[in-house]
């Protein structure tokens, strides 16, 4: 069995927010696969995210793959909380769409080829080198 989680926030006050990010790229994963939902990391901490760390204490384990999408602002945030539950501006939302678009390729990537491939492919920063020596704009 595979579980595929999108974390966010329930509630009309979170639909565009950067905190429901992980909602939106589920969304889209069901669509695209007719089920009426970027890092890519085989385990790890929850950091500063609190839907990952109650799941953590939930199953008593850290150790399972996740899709991370970036919510880092362009500018200082004095609180955090506050930027990723205050709804997105345009900007951000067409930002959002093309991260949930990446986001749903990584995960047919993971369950089709394994976690591997997805995190060599998704896990290459903006400007970094790819394949053929070319700059890569993923």
């Amino acid at each position: 069995m595979r579980v595929i989680v999108g974390l966010g926030n329930p509630g009309p006050e979170y639909a565009w927010t950067p905190h429901n990010l992980g909602f939106l790229g589920v969304d889209a994963i069901a669509e695209r696969a007719r089920i009426r939902m970027l890092r890519v990391r085989e385990r790890g901490s929850a950091g500063s995210h609190n839907g990952l760390k109650s799941i953590i204490g939930t199953i008593g384990s850290s150790a399972f793959p996740r899709v991370r999408m970036g919510i880092q602002p362009d500018h200082p945030v004095g609180d955090l909380a506050a930027y990723v539950l205050r709804p997105m501006r345009k900007a951000d939302l067409e930002m959002a769409a093309e991260m949930v678009e990446q986001a749903t390729e990584a995960v047919e990537l993971i369950l089709t080829q394994g976690i591997a491939p997805a995190m060599n492919r998704f896990n290459r920063r903006v400007g970094s080198l790819d394949e053929t020596g070319d700059e890569s704009d993923i």
